[in-house]
């Protein structure tokens, strides 16, 4: 038992130095104050119902992981926050920019990516800061 609970640790530890960091990195800087994409959810073929399956499979997985590094080594909370993110269901939209919004998820987020030289993400209370509304001068 000792040394499955050590091989898991090591697995969890490895996946969330990882799979974490590069989704944090690829996250569009609008991610958190963006409208919900509807586009891809009326196509039905079977490779993006095999894909959201396994999509929605690692979201748990991550979620299960995150958890268990709160006790074990690792990022626990953000790999719980990005399993959120991979998962499908009503709400999602709302939760993410609610989680998004918290000083505990997206401070250490943002420097993250400012440490890899990515642009910041914009903050969910600044969503009015990402559209141009301003009409021509001299018009």
């Amino acid at each position: 038992m000792v040394w499955v609970a050590g091989g898991v640790s090591v697995a969890v530890l490895v996946a969330g130095m990882i799979v974490v960091p590069r989704m944090l990195v690829k996250l569009p800087r609008d991610y958190f104050v963006r409208d919900q994409d509807s586009a891809e959810t009326n196509k039905h073929t079977p490779a993006l119902t095999a894909l959201k399956v396994a999509k929605n499979i690692l979201g748990i997985m991550l979620i299960a992981a995150g958890i268990a590094m709160l006790l074990l080594p690792g990022q626990g909370i953000l790999t719980a926050v990005v399993g959120v993110f991979l998962l499908d269901f009503p709400g999602k939209h709302r939760l993410q920019r609610w989680l998004g919004a918290q000083p505990w998820v997206f401070k250490p987020i943002n420097w993250y990516r400012r440490k890899k030289g990515v642009e910041p993400l914009q903050h969910p209370r600044d969503q009015d800061d990402t559209t141009d509304t301003a009409a021509p001068q001299g018009a």
